[in-house]
């Protein structure tokens, strides 16, 4: 069985339960002094103190997708694709 290409797609472990839109969050594709390509969503003010997020395996940024938003009313939220991953 195969889902056409335009079918949305549940998170995993998701139940059904949850939207799967993305939510609007500045982000980019930078490349680092290494010369990897890496995404990187950010949020909040790019003067405020900075909280990193990171994800585990095998998530990306979308699994912080809850907790931005309020971090991003006092922090500068940066929570990047780790390698392998999104």
């Amino acid at each position: 069985m195969t889902d056409a290409p335009d079918a949305p797609r549940e998170p995993a472990g998701s139940g059904g339960a949850q939207s799967t839109e993305m939510p609007e969050l500045p982000g980019a594709c930078v490349t680092l002094s290494t010369g990897l390509r890496m995404h990187v969503a950010e949020a909040g003010n790019p003067d405020a103190p900075t909280v990193l997020l990171l994800h585990g395996f095998p998530q990306h940024w979308w699994e912080w997708r809850k907790i931005i938003p309020g971090l991003a009313e006092h922090y500068r939220v940066v929570a990047p694709d780790l390698r392998g991953a999104g």
